[in-house]
């Protein structure tokens, strides 16, 4: 994607750049996030950052709201995967989290759990879906 001649006429020579991965690591695999954050990081220069969603963390994975939710993804021909956050952490390879760490997403935004339906804390916990971070280089 980053040798795209459309990406290259936006970017030009430019390596200093902002990356968002949102809603997407709940369906890569570790090995598929790894490499995607590892490509990441050789191609940008010191200085880019790397907002990312860590979704899926820390769910009961034995919760039947959250088995049936991931049973419907497979349908749809795409598994969802859930891992612990310090696993997650872990896939980041080199990047640097900014001084705030993960954040509950709930926190990140300013919400508070009243934002969340029952069904919501029931599959996500009380601090929403996943967390979100600043990873820098």
């Amino acid at each position: 994607m980053l040798g795209r001649p459309e990406v290259l006429k936006i970017l030009g020579d430019r390596r200093r750049v902002g990356f968002v991965l949102w809603g997407v690591p709940v369906f890569l695999r570790d090995e598929e996030i790894s490499h995607s954050l590892r490509v990441l990081y050789d191609w940008a220069a010191p200085g880019s950052c790397l907002a990312i969603n860590a979704q899926g963390v820390g769910i009961d994975a034995n919760n039947p709201l959250v088995v049936e939710l991931f049973e419907t993804y497979a349908k749809f021909g795409q598994p969802g995967y859930h891992r612990t956050l310090e696993k997650f952490i872990g896939l980041c390879g080199d990047w640097r989290l900014d001084d705030k760490g993960f954040v509950s997403l709930l926190n990140w935004h300013g919400f508070d759990q009243s934002e969340l339906g029952q069904e919501d804390v029931s599959i996500w916990g009380p601090l929403g879906p996943g967390f979100g971070a600043y990873l820098t280089k």
